[in-house]
C-alpha cells in the first residue's frame, strides 16, 4: 500500500496535517475566533508575525490545564511497574484507560482523586515562580494573579477528575487531535479536545466562549462547534480507520452510504466548565451550516479586503494588550486607558525609580521600572511646566505612561508634592499646581490616585482637575 493510500485511509493523518499546516488556504477556527474578536489582533499575528510575545496568565493557565488533563492518563500500575515512560495500559487484562471501569480508573489513573487538584495547583506555583512558562515570559493582570490561578486550577482539576470517573476516560491518542477536512471547497483545520464514543467533549477552564459573527458566542450557535462536529462526521464518513479508533457507536453508522451532514444530529458535543463543573450539550443539523457559511464568507472577505480595524471591546482580554520584552506595549491601538498585562516585577513598589531632569522652565520626571540593577525600562514621564510671569509660580503638569494602574502614578504625585514644597522655599513665592486628572490619570488606577491627591490636600477645580496652593 502506498503512502497516498495510507493517507486516504487516515492512518497517516498526522503526516497529512504536517503537509497542510503551512498551506495559506487552510482555515483555522482559532484564526477566525481571533479575527471576530479583533481584526487588528489577527493582523498582528498573521501579517506582522507578532506571535512570539510574552504569554498572558490566562493563556498559560489554559495550556497548563491541557497538560494536566494529559498527565492524568499517564497510567500507573504497581504490579506491572513502568514499562514505558507514557504507559497506556494497566491491570491484569492490560486495559486502556478508555476501557476501564470507575473503580479501575480510581486505581490506575496517574494521580489519586483526593490529591490531583493539589498536585496541579502546586505545580503551577512552582512552574510560574520564575515568571516564565513554556519558554515564554509571563505577564499578569494583577499582583496576586498567580495564586488566584492556582486556586482556580485546583477547582478545575478536581471537577475534571470527577467528570472522568462519571463518564470514562477519553480515547487516548486523540486528546487535542488536529484534523483537516474539506467543506464546500474550503480546507478547514480543527482540534478535537477529547473523544468518547459518539461524543466530542470540550473541557475548558471557563464558560464557553467562541467568538462568532454577530456576537454569537453561545454553545448552541457557535461556528467553532459546528466546524468540529462537521470535521468529526466527515472523518468517520470518509475513513473506516477513524470509525474504529474513535469507537463510533453502531447506531450512528446505520447507513451503508454515510453522508457527513446526515450524521451531524447524531453526534453530541459537550462543553465542561471545569471551574464550576457545569456541563452543557448541543448538536448540529444541516440548517446550522448556514451560519458557518456566513462566518466563513465574512472572515475570508475581511482578510481579502485587509479590513483590520481594532475592536476595542476586546482590549481587556487581548493577548496583544501586554508589555513586550523591551517594556513597550505591544498593541499601540488599544482602547485608551485599558490596562495592559505586565511582568510580575512591575507590581513591586521598590522597582519604581524616578529620575529628575531640570531645565529653566521645565522639570521632567522620568519613571522607570527596575527589574534588577542592570535592567531598567522606561515607563512614564511627568512634565512640570513652570511660569513665574504673574509673580507666583504656576505649575502645569503633563503625564504620559505606557502602563497604567500599577502604582507609578501615586509615586509621581508624592514626588512632585515634595518637589513643589522645595520650590516654594527656594523661590520664596507662592506655588500653584494643577494636576489634569481627567486628561492624564483617568483609568490609571484612578481611585488610588484620587485618594493620594486628597491626602496631599489637593482640591477639585473645573470638573475633574485638581489644584493645590503651596
Amino acid at each position: 500500500m502506498s503512502i497516498d493510500d495510507l493517507i486516504q485511509e487516515g492512518i497517516f493523518e498526522e503526516r497529512r496535517i504536517g503537509f497542510l499546516e503551512e498551506d495559506p488556504n487552510i482555515i483555522s477556527p482559532a484564526d477566525m475566533k481571533l479575527f471576530f474578536s479583533c481584526p487588528y489582533a489577527y493582523h498582528l499575528k498573521k501579517n506582522l508575525g507578532m506571535s512570539k510575545i510574552p504569554r498572558t496568565a490566562f493563556s498559560a493557565m489554559a495550556m497548563f490545564f491541557a497538560n494536566a488533563r494529559r498527565m492524568l492518563f499517564r497510567i500507573r500500575d504497581q504490579n506491572l511497574g513502568i514499562i514505558f515512560p507514557y504507559q497506556t495500559r494497566a491491570g491484569p487484562d492490560l486495559k486502556l484507560a478508555e476501557e476501564m471501569t470507575q473503580d479501575e480508573l480510581r486505581e490506575y489513573l496517574g494521580a489519586r482523586q483526593e490529591t490531583f487538584g493539589k498536585i496541579v495547583s502546586g505545580r503551577w506555583l512552582f512552574s510560574t515562580k520564575a515568571g516564565i512558562y513554556a519558554g515564554s515570559p509571563l505577564v499578569w493582570s494583577f499582583k496576586s494573579q498567580s495564586f488566584k490561578c492556582s486556586q482556580d486550577l485546583k477547582k478545575a482539576s478536581d471537577n475534571y477528575y470527577k467528570f472522568v470517573l462519571e463518564n470514562g476516560a477519553p480515547i487516548l491518542g486523540y486528546i487535542d487531535k488536529e484534523i483537516v477536512f474539506d467543506f464546500e471547497g474550503h480546507k478547514i483545520k480543527i482540534k478535537l479536545p477529547e473523544l468518547r464514543p459518539g461524543i466530542i467533549d470540550d473541557p475548558t477552564l471557563w464558560n464557553f466562549n467562541a467568538d462568532c459573527p454577530d456576537e454569537e458566542t453561545n454553545l448552541a450557535k457557535s461556528i467553532l462547534v459546528t466546524m468540529r462536529l462537521l470535521g468529526y462526521t466527515t472523518s468517520i464518513a470518509n475513513h473506516n480507520f477513524y470509525r474504529m479508533k474513535w469507537k463510533v457507536p453502531g447506531e450512528v453508522l446505520d447507513k451503508v452510504e454515510i453522508n457527513p451532514i446526515d450524521l451531524l444530529p447524531k453526534i453530541r458535543y459537550r462543553h465542561i466548565n471545569a471551574l464550576t463543573g457545569v456541563i452543557s450539550e448541543t448538536r448540529r443539523e444541516e440548517r446550522d451550516l448556514e451560519l458557518l457559511r456566513t462566518g466563513l464568507n465574512r472572515f475570508l472577505n475581511g482578510v481579502a479586503k485587509e479590513d483590520f480595524q481594532p475592536n476595542h471591546k476586546s482590549c481587556g482580554i487581548c493577548q496583544y494588550n501586554c508589555v513586550d520584552l523591551n517594556g513597550d506595549v505591544v498593541c499601540q491601538r488599544r482602547k485608551a486607558g485599558s490596562k495592559p498585562q505586565v511582568p510580575g516585577y512591575y507590581f513591586k513598589k521598590k522597582s519604581i525609580e524616578i529620575e529628575e531632569v531640570t531645565e529653566d522652565k521645565k522639570i521632567t520626571l522620568r519613571g522607570r521600572i527596575k527589574k534588577d540593577e542592570e535592567i531598567k525600562k522606561p515607563l512614564a514621564n511627568l512634565v512640570l511646566l513652570l511660569d513665574d510671569s504673574s509673580g507666583e509660580l504656576q505649575i502645569d503638569t503633563h503625564y504620559y505612561s505606557q502602563v497604567r494602574g500599577i502604582g507609578i502614578e501615586e509615586s509621581f504625585i508624592k514626588y512632585i508634592d515634595k518637589r513643589l514644597k522645595q520650590l516654594r522655599k527656594e523661590r520664596k513665592i507662592p506655588v500653584n499646581a494643577v494636576v489634569h486628572f481627567e486628561r492624564d490619570f483617568k483609568f490609571a488606577g484612578q481611585r488610588k490616585i484620587e485618594t493620594t491627591l486628597g491626602k496631599l490636600k489637593y482640591t477639585t477645580v473645573d470638573g475633574r482637575d485638581y489644584a493645590k496652593r503651596y
